[in-house]
């Protein structure tokens, strides 16, 4: 008899994304993600003379599931730093995939070749798996329930510090399991996310409604008393 495990099943609604993990840790984005985590890669990407639409010959982004809210690291000699450049994906069909800077709207700024380029090698890698996780627990932790239409993701007035708690939560993890085989920094970059963490985890309060008049707010007081 031949059993297989069933598919993972992500939450339908998580809390942050990989281009927020990004901002907060440029550096550390690629380095930290580990590589069988890679939707997309190739060397073959050509940029548009508008410098923002990234195609492939070889690579369906939106097969792969490239999505929003994505991260693309380009690299080309003499174009892109060796490391990667980091663009935000804004939207995909096909094998093409429009570009934006990150943190930024749909062409603000300077576009990664305004003349076009060929040969650029890109890669995007997604934390997907993590933000599922750490989006799930910030779900017990705050009480945040799908299936209570009073406490529903879709409810929360104003998630901006919650998604912060979640990249946040991401980044301590990813950087603590670095620090465990690799030499460098991460400890320090460790220290500082965590005692970021745990500040942003004293002051979060959860609110509820379009006006956050709604339900009590759900703070980590809250939180612990419940559990």
């Amino acid at each position: 008899m031949t059993t297989t495990a069933p598919d993972p099943a992500p939450l339908a609604v998580v809390y942050c994304t990989d281009e927020d993990i990004a901002i907060r840790a440029p550096q550390d984005f690629v380095a930290l993600c580990p590589k069988w985590q890679r939707l997309a890669f190739g060397a073959d990407g050509g940029l548009d003379p508008g410098g923002w639409v990234l195609s492939s010959a070889t690579v369906d982004f939106e097969a792969n599931g490239v999505a929003p809210g994505h991260v693309v690291a380009l690299t080309k000699p003499g174009a892109f730093s060796p490391e990667g450049d980091l663009f935000a994906v804004a939207s995909v069909a096909g094998r093409s995939a429009t570009l934006r800077r990150l943190g930024r709207p749909g062409g603000g700024g300077q576009p990664p070749a305004a003349a076009g380029a060929a040969g650029v090698k890109f890669e995007v890698r997604t934390y997907g798996p993590q933000i599922d996780n750490a989006s799930y627990e910030a779900n017990k932790f705050f009480g945040i329930d799908p299936n209570l239409a009073s406490k529903a993701p879709d409810k929360l007035y104003e998630p901006r510090e919650l998604r912060q708690f979640v990249a946040l939560t991401v980044l301590r993890r990813m950087y603590a399991a670095a620090d465990k085989v690799a030499a460098g920094d991460y400890d320090l970059k460790l220290g500082l996310v965590a005692q970021e963490l745990t500040d942003l985890r004293g002051r979060l309060q959860l609110q509820w409604g379009p006006q956050g008049e709604g339900q009590p707010p759900n703070s980590v007081l809250g939180a612990r008393t419940r559990r």
